[in-house]
């Protein structure tokens, strides 16, 4: 495996080389591995109540849109995780995609930034080709020209919370003006031998998950498992068969209870019948209706929906551009699901802090884009 440094799409790129040195590249094998190292691609933020991974992918571009510098579907997103409510993103154009996959077969690329040693308040920096890679903590990266690097760390300085203390590294020849333009920044910078900084970066490319080659651009790795291919037909009926069985287990299933709410329906109207000037035994009719309800498989914890639909759509209605659209009510856990539309996530996220004030449980089990608005699902129940 080799490391390939590349600045720019439209120039070569490089082998980086233990020592420091970059050299022409001969040969490409499938498993080098293209380390981006210019300023196309960048790592973006931004907050995100939701914590299912798939939503927020499919959250996450309508998230960053205001902070693209082109339209959402120019760009390729990879998600790289969520730290203290922000979910953080790689963001690079389709065409730098497209023009590099399609010059470089290989099976990996990273921005370059992201593979950098990451130590809580410590940023770690790497001067290599000219450029700067800056990792300033687990999702927080940047790459700038190598000249740009003290007045970009000035302004990162002005943020709350921002690093003080600094690892410095170089591949090539060091650069004592680069060293004590930082220390003038107040930042407290140590030296990083470039061996160190080149195993870790090659044992992160072989198990870190954010591969830029991800989506559209995953390479199509070929399967020579003639073996595979040959019981592939088996395979397909065993699973239709599955299906099918599966089918008729829940068609069955479905006879049954509408079988039970039936009886039930019949039972009630019969007590009715038996009783209809009763007015002094109404203990008994409660017990009756009490015996029924319990042993319907449908009816179980009805109590617990009533309460819990009346407060949480109360609570939606004084919403108003939030739309409820369907309820349904899992029996088994006590959890009722609401689907609802609001105008982003924001207002979804705000619906459930104040279900949540009023003695609810809620979590947002999926939030999706549904053309101008957000579609929610809100599981809620009873706390306690």
């Amino acid at each position: 495996m080799k490391l390939l440094l590349l600045n720019h799409t439209h120039d070569p790129a490089l082998h980086l080389q233990g020592s420091g040195q970059l050299t022409d590249v001969t040969d490409l094998a499938v498993n080098d591995v293209i380390l981006l190292t210019g300023t196309q691609c960048q790592v973006l933020n931004a907050p995100m109540p939701i914590k299912q991974p798939r939503q927020i992918i499919k959250a996450l571009p309508f998230a960053l849109e205001d902070q693209l510098a082109n339209e959402l579907e120019q760009n390729h997103l990879v998600f790289l995780g969520r730290d203290n409510g922000q979910a953080h993103a790689a963001t690079i154009s389709h065409q730098t995609m497209a023009s590099v996959s399609q010059t470089y077969p290989v099976q990996k690329m990273f921005f370059a930034p992201l593979l950098l040693p990451c130590q809580p308040g410590v940023t770690s920096i790497l001067i290599v080709n000219g450029q700067a890679c800056v990792r300033l903590g687990e999702c927080s990266a940047f790459s700038v020209p190598r000249a740009l690097l003290a007045l970009t760390l000035e302004r990162h300085l002005a943020q709350d919370n921002a690093n003080e203390a600094v690892t410095l590294c170089f591949a090539e020849e060091s650069d004592e003006l680069l060293h004590v333009q930082l220390e003038n920044l107040g930042l407290a910078v140590s030296r990083q031998s470039f061996t160190e900084v080149y195993q870790h970066l090659a044992a992160q490319a072989k198990q870190t998950k954010n591969n830029l080659l991800s989506g559209p651009y995953q390479p199509k790795i070929k399967e020579d498992n003639a073996a595979t291919q040959k019981f592939k037909g088996v395979f397909i009926l065993a699973a239709s068969v599955f299906v099918m069985v599966v089918a008729s287990n829940w068609l069955s299933a479905t006879q049954q209870n509408n079988l039970a709410a039936s009886v039930q329906a019949a039972s009630k109207q019969y007590y009715q019948t038996l009783f209809p000037d009763e007015t002094v035994r109404r203990g008994l009719k409660r017990m009756f209706n009490d015996k029924l309800e319990t042993a319907s498989p449908s009816a179980q914890s009805s109590t617990g929906f009533t309460q819990i639909l009346a407060q949480a759509s109360a609570q939606i209605r004084q919403n108003k551009d939030a739309q409820l659209q369907s309820v349904r009510f899992a029996s088994n856990k006590g959890v009722l699901e609401m689907s609802l539309l609001t105008l982003n996530i924001a207002q979804l996220d705000s619906i459930k802090q104040q279900l949540e004030k009023n003695g609810l449980r809620v979590e947002i089990a999926s939030a999706n884009n549904d053309g101008k608005r957000i579609k929610g699902l809100l599981k809620v129940s009873s706390n306690g």
